[in-house]
């Protein structure tokens, strides 16, 4: 298991803004034990989302989407990707919404 010592001060998560056509980006504590569904609670206030329910954290990493389950630790995931050195990006997004991601923005 990864320990708090260890783990990246923040993570960086990507925030589509569809009405605007752009992607915002926060940065949020990387704190071990905060789970997906805190997070996603905290990106949907600070972001001033409405419909959270619609939302998801999902990670995208290989060319492939995957929504986080509400109590996975996204941190951990960053933090063991990054030991396997394979490029990697969250994203809060709504379920039904199709982006593509450009391969800049994945690191």
């Amino acid at each position: 298991m990864i320990s708090a010592a260890t783990c990246d001060a923040f993570v960086k998560i990507a925030v589509p803004d569809e009405t605007v056509g752009c992607v915002r980006y926060a940065t949020f504590p990387g704190v071990p034990m905060l789970t997906t569904s805190k997070l996603s609670r905290l990106v949907a206030h600070q972001q001033g989302i409405t419909n959270p329910e619609e939302h998801g954290l999902y990670l995208i990493a290989e060319g492939f989407e995957s929504c986080l389950g509400s109590s996975e630790f996204p941190i951990l995931v960053h933090e063991q990707l990054k030991k396997e050195k394979k490029p990697h990006l969250f994203a809060y997004k709504r379920h039904e919404a199709k982006i593509a991601w450009p391969r800049a923005a994945i690191s």
